[in-house]
């Protein structure tokens, strides 16, 4: 059975530069104290556009600001790729984050197919 290797929150992952990888990830939060976990992508120095950017960013790299940071992505009609949302607000704590391991049709238990 694949397992997650959970690594801790302060820890970055290493993926290439202008790339996105999504993660299995456990998220504290600060309004309940109650521990969640879903998955999130992690953006290093993704191409994101957006009204606050702070670089001229047509000009300067093409494909939007280079973002590096944790996001939830919710599909959605007005943007092509879908809606980024910061993954924490304020009070809350990424606890963990894993790789999501490849499916292995091997593993499925006998009965489960």
């Amino acid at each position: 059975m694949s397992e997650l290797k959970w690594m801790s929150g302060t820890a970055t992952p290493k993926i290439a530069d202008a790339s996105c990888e999504y993660f299995a990830v456990a998220v504290r939060r600060g309004h309940s104290g109650k521990t969640y976990t879903f998955t999130a992508v992690y953006l290093n120095k993704y191409g994101l556009e957006y009204e606050d950017c702070k670089c001229s960013c047509e000009e300067e790299h093409g494909d939007g600001c280079p973002t590096t940071g944790w996001f939830t992505v919710e599909s959605s009609n007005q943007y092509d790729g879908g809606l980024y949302t910061h993954l924490l607000s304020k009070g809350d704590e990424l606890v963990a984050w894993a790789a999501i391991p490849e499916f292995d049709p091997t593993e499925l238990e006998a009965g489960n197919e």
